[in-house]
């Protein structure tokens, strides 16, 4: 899967900009934030359900961007993407190259995202490699191959 590696400056609700609307079922297998959680949880408590359920917590794409438009800062996180009807297991985002995983978002330690890209696979070809090589130009890097 290509990979982009962002600095700390960009924000959740960025890297989603830059990606198409999608059916797509979303998982956060895990979170350290500071922002308002879904549901009336308070931050710990949503924290704490992700990190020990073994799907994490499920998401549609409105309700992903709903939460990270309420989130103030991510520390660490780790979001995946696929076309799935059901939550990705946790042991699926710990491989390389899942089939059936169509977009992995790293934070780390609040330095730097690592944007993950299923380029394989056929509904993504375009518009989500355009979408990383819209966010590597957002932040002044031009250098990847293949951008339009």
């Amino acid at each position: 899967m290509p990979t982009v590696v962002l600095p700390s400056t960009v924000e959740l609700t960025e890297i989603l900009d830059a990606l198409p609307s999608n059916t797509w079922t979303w998982t956060i297998l895990d979170l350290w934030a500071v922002g308002t959680p879904p549901n009336g949880m308070t931050m710990p408590s949503f924290e704490n359900f992700i990190s020990s359920a073994e799907t994490g917590y499920p998401m549609t794409w409105s309700e992903l961007l709903d939460l990270a438009a309420g989130l103030d800062q991510v520390m660490d996180c780790l979001i995946v993407a696929t076309k799935r009807p059901h939550a990705a297991p946790r042991r699926l985002a710990d491989q390389d190259d899942v089939p059936g995983l169509l977009v992995r978002i790293d934070a780390l330690d609040s330095t730097e995202w690592h944007i993950n890209i299923n380029a394989g696979h056929r509904t993504l070809t375009h518009p989500c490699v355009h979408a990383c090589c819209k966010l590597k130009c957002l932040h002044g890097d031009h250098t990847d191959q293949g951008c339009s």
